[in-house]
C-alpha cells in the first residue's frame, strides 16, 4: 500500500482544509513531521487510521465528538480523504465522522451520522456508501485488519514499545489480535470443557454407584454384608452379586418345578370334583325323564283315535279345492248370465244416445261462423277505443306543452334579471380590487428590510449563543485548571517515588553483579578484570522488582492522567480563543441589541402579515370577480338554452293541435263509454256461443265412449261365462269319480268336510309325538354319559379340593414375590453394571484429555500453552529480523532472545524477552536497558513484526510507514545509526514518516511537513 494524497478539512486541531501531496514526498521516501506540542502531529496519523478503518491510531482518541474540530467555521463538514494505491490500483475513500451540525431550520445543532464514500479510480464501476460493505473491501484490498495495520503500518506514541516489556500474557494478548491465532485458544478451552465434562460424568457415575449399593443393601441382608464392605472393590462386588443372582435364581427355579407339580394335582383334583359333580347332575335328570315319559304313555290310546280320525279328513280334504271349484263355476256362471242380460240392455240405450248427439253436433259449425263474426266487430270496438284514449293522451299533452311554454317565459325574464345584478356587483369589485393593489406595491421594499433585519438578528442570536458558551467554557477552564494544579502535584510524588525505587532497584542489581565479582575474571558489564570497589561495606535493603514496577504503574497512570487533563486544558483553551474571535469587543451589549432587534422585526413582520392578509383579501375578491363572470357566462348560456326550449314547445304544440284535430274526425263525436259498453255485449255473446259449442261436443264425446265401453263389457262377459262353463264340467268330473271310488255320496262329504277343531286335535297328535321323541332321545343321551351306578358324596370332595387351593396360593404368591424381588435386583446389578463400565471408560477419557488439556494449557513441564507455541514461532521469526536491525543499531551488541526458563508455579510463560549482552556474555532482563537502548530495541522489535505480518498476510505490499516519536531519548551515534536503519527501508523502497521536534532530525532529513499553530487552528507546512 502507497499513501498519494491525504485531505483533512475541520479534523482535530485542523480548523480548515488542508492536504499534502505524498506523491512529492514519495520521491525522498524519507520524511519529518515536525512540529510544537500538540500542534497535531499524531492527527496525521489519526486521519489516514480513520479513513481506512474508522477508528483512529490512539485508544483515547476514538470518541466521534473528539474528532471535530473547535476551530471550525459552521459551514464546514468534518471529514477526512484518503488517495492510496495497492498493487497498481488506485482507490479513493472520504469518510465523514459521526458530528454535530447546527441547523438553520431548527436553529440548533443535530447530530448528523457517520458516512463515507468508497471507489476505484482505474476502475469506476461505483461508488460504496455503505460502511459494513466498505469496511469489509478495505479488508480486502489492503488484506490487514485494524490491529495489524497498526503494529505494520502506524506505530503510535509510545505504543511499540509495549512489546518489548511486556509479560507473556500481554504479548498474546497482542499477538493473537496480530495474528489471529483465537482458534488455538478455542481448541485449549474446547479441551479443557471436555475435561470437566468427563470429571462431571465420573463423579456422577460414583454418586450412581454409591445409590445402587445402598439400594441393594437395603433389601438383603447377605447383600449388606456384601456392599457395606469398604474393602471390595467395585469390580469384586459386581462378581459376587453374578454369583449371588445365580445361586438365587436356581433356588427359585427349583421351586417354581415343586409348584408345577402342586398345580398338576390341584388341576386333577378340580376335574375328578367336576366330572362327579356332573353325574350326580346325569342321574338326578334321568330320574325326571324316566317320570315324564311313565305320565306320557298313559294318553297313548286317545291320541291314536285322534289319529284315525286325522285320517279321514286328511283323504276328504284332498278333494275340497275340487268341491269349490264346482260350486263356485256355478255361482259365477248364474251372476255372469244376469250381466249378459244387463248389458245388452245398456247397450241398446247407449246407442240411442250417441245418435242424439250426433244429430246435435251439427249446429256447432253455425254458431262458430257467428262467433267469429262477433269477435270481428269486437276489434273495430277496441280500435276506436284506442284512438278515443290517444286523443285523450294529445290533448293532456297539448294542455302540459302549453304550461312548459309559459314557464319557459317566466324563467328567462329571472334569468335576465340575474345577469343585470351580477354584472353590477363584478364592476363594485373590481373598483375595490384596483384601490388595495396601490396598497400591496408597498410590501416589496418590507420584504428587503425584513430579510436584512432578519438576518441581523440571527447573527446577534448566534453570538449570543457563542456568548454563553464562552461563560460556561470559562468557567469549566477554571475548574480544570484547578485539577490539573492538584494532578500536576500528585505526579511529581509519584514521579520521585518512581526514580527513587527505580534507582534503587538498579542498585540492588548492582550489588547483585559486585557479590558475583572474582578476581581476574571480566565484569560482566564493563569488561574489566580489575574489582578495586567489588566490596560492600554494608547489607542493604532494596525494592523488589514488584514494588518498582508497582510505582512505575503508579506512576504512568498519573502521568496519563495528567495528560489528559494537561490535553482537555488546551482543547478548552481553543474552543475560549476560537469563541473570543467570534465574540465583538463590547460583549455585554449583545443582548440588549438582540431585544431591540427583535421588536423591529416583529413590527415589520406584522406590517408585512397585515399586507399579506390584504393581499388574501385581493385574491379573494379575485377569484369572486371570476366567479361572477362564470356565473354571468353560465346564465347568459341559460338565457340561449331557455330560447330554444320555447321553440321547440311551440313546434310540438302546433303538431299536437293538428293530430288531435284528426282523430276528431274520424271518431264523429263518439263516447269511449258507448264503445265499452257495446264492446261488453259482444264479448258476452261470445262467450255464451263457445259455452254452447263445448257443452255439444262434450257431450257427443261422453255418449260415444260410453257407448263403446258397454259394447266391450258386454263381449268380455260373454267370453267369461264361456270360460266358467267348461271349468264347472271338468270340477265335476273329477268329484263324482271320487265319490264313486270311495262310494260316497256328496251328503256324507259334506259333513266330513264340515267337523270342527281339526287344528286342535292335530296340535294335540303332533305335541305328545315331539314330546315322546325328545325324552327318548334325552334319555338315549343320558344313558352314553352316565358311567357311575350312584351319587357321588362331594362335600368330601370339596373340602379336599379347598385345601389344595390354599396351599397352592399361598406358595404361588411367595414365589411371585421372591421373583419380583430378583428380577428388581437383577435390574440394579445391571444398572450397576452399565454405570461401572461408564466409570471405567470415562475414567479413561479423563485421563487422556486431562493429558491433552494440561498440554495444551502450559500446565506441564515446559509451561508453553499450545496457542502460546503457535505464538512462540510467529515470535522467533520477529527476534530473527528485529536483531539484525539490532545488531547494527547497536554495534552488534545486543540480542534479543525468549526466556526459556520456565516460571514459578502455574504462571504459563513461552513469550518472555531477555537481552544478550555480547560485552559481557550474560543475559539480563529487557528492562534493565537504558532509555535509548529500549527505544532502539523497540523500534527493531517493531520493524521486525511489521515484517512477519507483512509475510504471514500473504506478502502484502506496505510501502508506507510512520513511526510516532521516541527519537528523543537517543544520543547522536544511536539517533545516526536509527536513521541508518530507516534509511535501509528507505532503499527497500518503503516511504517512511517520522514524527518527532527532535533537532538533530530536520538537519538530517530534508522533506519535513512542519505544523504551525495560531489562534484559528493548525495548519500543514511542507519543507523540501
Amino acid at each position: 500500500m502507497r499513501i498519494k494524497q491525504l485531505d483533512i478539512q475541520a479534523f482535530g486541531p485542523f480548523g480548515g482544509f488542508e492536504s499534502i501531496d505524498f506523491k512529492q514526498i514519495n520521491k525522498k521516501q524519507l520524511f519529518l513531521i515536525t512540529g510544537n506540542t500538540g500542534a497535531g502531529k499524531t492527527t496525521i496519523f489519526d486521519s489516514v487510521c480513520f479513513a481506512l478503518y474508522g477508528k483512529t491510531s490512539g485508544s483515547q482518541r476514538n470518541e466521534p465528538e473528539n474528532l471535530r474540530s473547535h476551530f471550525a467555521i459552521e459551514e464546514l463538514d468534518t471529514y477526512v480523504r484518503l488517495i492510496f494505491e495497492v498493487n497498481k490500483e488506485t482507490y479513493e475513500i472520504k469518510r465523514y465522522p459521526k458530528q454535530q451540525r447546527y441547523s438553520k431550520r431548527t436553529k440548533g445543532y443535530v447530530s448528523k451520522n457517520q458516512t463515507i464514500e468508497f471507489k476505484s479510480l482505474n476502475q469506476p464501476t461505483g461508488i460504496l456508501t455503505k460502511i459494513q460493505e466498505v469496511d469489509q473491501k478495505i479488508l480486502e484490498v489492503i488484506g490487514l485488519t485494524y490491529e495489524q495495520f497498526r503494529q505494520i503500518v502506524m506505530l503510535p506514541q509510545g505504543e511499540f514499545q509495549k512489546l518489548l516489556t511486556s509479560k507473556s500474557d500481554d504479548k498474546t494478548e497482542i499477538f493473537r489480535k496480530i495474528f489471529q491465532t483465537e482458534s488455538f485458544e478455542e481448541f485449549q478451552n474446547r479441551l479443557f470443557e471436555k475435561r470437566n465434562n468427563a470429571f462431571k460424568q465420573i463423579e456422577k457415575d460414583i454418586n450412581q454407584l454409591e445409590l445402587i449399593k445402598k439400594q441393594l443393601s437395603s433389601s438383603s441382608e447377605p447383600l449388606s454384608l456384601l456392599l457395606d464392605n469398604e474393602a471390595v472393590s467395585y469390580e469384586d462386588m459386581i462378581k459376587e452379586l453374578d454369583s449371588y443372582l445365580q445361586k438365587q435364581q436356581v433356588a427359585l427355579q427349583i421351586k417354581k418345578d415343586a409348584l408345577k407339580e402342586e398345580e398338576v394335582l390341584l388341576n386333577q383334583a378340580r376335574q375328578s370334583y367336576q366330572y362327579n359333580e356332573q353325574q350326580n347332575k346325569y342321574l338326578d335328570e334321568q330320574a325326571t325323564l324316566k317320570q315324564q315319559k311313565h305320565s306320557l304313555e298313559s294318553q297313548s290310546q286317545f291320541i291314536e283315535s285322534l289319529k284315525i280320525e286325522l285320517d279321514q279328513y286328511e283323504q276328504t280334504r284332498a278333494h275340497v279345492i275340487t268341491y269349490q271349484d264346482y260350486v263356485n263355476s256355478n255361482e259365477e256362471i248364474n251372476r255372469l248370465n244376469i250381466m249378459v242380460e244387463a248389458l245388452h240392455k245398456q247397450l241398446s240405450e247407449a246407442k240411442q244416445a250417441f245418435l242424439q248427439a250426433e244429430e246435435a253436433q251439427k249446429a256447432v259449425t253455425t254458431l262458430e261462423k257467428e262467433r267469429d263474426n262477433q269477435r270481428n266487430i269486437e276489434s273495430d270496438l277496441k280500435r276506436e277505443l284506442q284512438k278515443l284514449k290517444d286523443l285523450k293522451n294529445d290533448e293532456a299533452e297539448f294542455t302540459r306543452f302549453n304550461d312548459e311554454l309559459e314557464q319557459l317565459e317566466k324563467q328567462s325574464l329571472e334569468l335576465n334579471k340575474d345577469v343585470a345584478l351580477k354584472k353590477k356587483s363584478q364592476q363594485a369589485l373590481e373598483e375595490t380590487i384596483k384601490t388595495s393593489e396601490l396598497k400591496i406595491k408597498q410590501i416589496g421594499p418590507l420584504y428587503q428590510t425584513i430579510e436584512t433585519e432578519t438576518n441581523e438578528q440571527k447573527k446577534l442570536e448566534e453570538l449570543s449563543q457563542i456568548y454563553d458558551t464562552y461563560i460556561k467554557e470559562k468557567e469549566s477552564y477554571s475548574q480544570l485548571l484547578s485539577k490539573l494544579d492538584i494532578e500536576d502535584k500528585t505526579f511529581k510524588e509519584t514521579r520521585t517515588i518512581y526514580e527513587t525505587t527505580k534507582q534503587a532497584y538498579h542498585h540492588s542489581l548492582v550489588d547483585v553483579l559486585r557479590k558475583e565479582l572474582v578476581d581476574n575474571e571480566p565484569c560482566p558489564v564493563c569488561g574489566s578484570t580489575n574489582h578495586p570497589q567489588k566490596a560492600l561495606t554494608k547489607e542493604r535493603s532494596f525494592p523488589t522488582k514488584e514494588e518498582v514496577m508497582k510505582a512505575e504503574s503508579i506512576y504512568l497512570e498519573s502521568l496519563k492522567q495528567k495528560e489528559r487533563l494537561e490535553t482537555s486544558l488546551n482543547e478548552k483553551r481553543d474552543v475560549i480563543l476560537a469563541l473570543e474571535l467570534k465574540l465583538p469587543n463590547e460583549k455585554e451589549s449583545i443582548s440588549n441589541d438582540l431585544e431591540i432587534k427583535k421588536a423591529h422585526v416583529n413590527k415589520i413582520k406584522q406590517e408585512i402579515t397585515n399586507l399579506e392578509h390584504l393581499r388574501e383579501t385581493i385574491e379573494n375578491q379575485n377569484r369572486a370577480v371570476k366567479s361572477l363572470l362564470n356565473q354571468i357566462e353560465s346564465i347568459n348560456h341559460s338565457v340561449h338554452q331557455n330560447e330554444l326550449l320555447k321553440a321547440k314547445s311551440q313546434e310540438k304544440i302546433r303538431k299536437q293541435n293538428e293530430l288531435i284535430l284528426k282523430y276528431q274526425n274520424e271518431l264523429k263525436n263518439k263516447d269511449d263509454q258507448m264503445v265499452v259498453l257495446e264492446l261488453n255485449t259482444i264479448d258476452e255473446q261470445i262467450k255464451q256461443i263457445e259455452q254452447t259449442i263445448k257443452t255439444l261436443n262434450e257431450d257427443h264425446r261422453k255418449k260415444e265412449l260410453i257407448y263403446k265401453e258397454v259394447e266391450l263389457n258386454l263381449s268380455n262377459t260373454k267370453k267369461r261365462a264361456e270360460e266358467q262353463q267348461t271349468k264347472n264340467k271338468q270340477s265335476k268330473r273329477v268329484l263324482d269319480s271320487f265319490l264313486e271310488r270311495k262310494q260316497m255320496s256328496l251328503e256324507t262329504f259334506k259333513q266330513i268336510l264340515s267337523t270342527k277343531d281339526i287344528k286342535e286335535k292335530q296340535q294335540k297328535v303332533n305335541e305328545y309325538t315331539k314330546k315322546e321323541i325328545e325324552l327318548q332321545t334325552s334319555l338315549n343321551k343320558l344313558m352314553s354319559l352316565i358311567t357311575i351306578d350312584q351319587k357321588v358324596d362331594l362335600e368330601t370332595l370339596k373340602e379336599s379340593l379347598f385345601s389344595l387351593e390354599q396351599s397352592f396360593k399361598h406358595n404361588q404368591v411367595a414365589i411371585q414375590n421372591e421373583g419380583f424381588y430378583l428380577e428388581e435386583t437383577a435390574k440394579r446389578v445391571v444398572e450397576f453394571k452399565t454405570t461401572y463400565d461408564s466409570y471405567i471408560a470415562y475414567g479413561k477419557t479423563f485421563e487422556r484429555i486431562k493429558r491433552l488439556s494440561d498440554l495444551s494449557r502450559g500446565l506441564t513441564y515446559n509451561k508453553v500453552s499450545f496457542e502460546r507455541y503457535v505464538l512462540s514461532y510467529f515470535f522467533d521469526q520477529i527476534l530473527r529480523k528485529a536483531n539484525l536491525k539490532l545488531a547494527f543499531m547497536t554495534s552488534n551488541r545486543y540480542y534479543l532472545k525468549r526466556k526459556e526458563d520456565k516460571s514459578r508455579g502455574n504462571q504459563t510463560s513461552g513469550l518472555d524477552l531477555q537481552i544478550y549482552d555480547r560485552n559481557t556474555t550474560r543475559v539480563r532482563d529487557v528492562e534493565t536497558l537504558s532509555g535509548g537502548e529500549t527505544f532502539k530495541a523497540s523500534l527493531c522489535l517493531a520493524l521486525g513484526l511489521a515484517e512477519v505480518i507483512k509475510e504471514t498476510s500473504g506478502g502484502i505490499e506496505m510501502d508506507t510507514m510512520f513511526i510516532d516519536e521516541g527519537f528523543g531519548t537517543l544520543d547522536q551515534e544511536s539517533l545516526d545509526q536509527a536513521i541508518d536503519v530507516l534509511m535501509n527501508l528507505n532503499e527497500e523502497g518503503r516511504i517512511v514518516g517520522l514524527i518527532s521536534h527532535v533537532g538533530d532530525l530536520k538537519s538530517v532529513i530534508e522533506t519535513q511537513i512542519e505544523i504551525e499553530v495560531s489562534k484559528t487552528g493548525s495548519t500543514i507546512r511542507k519543507e523540501d
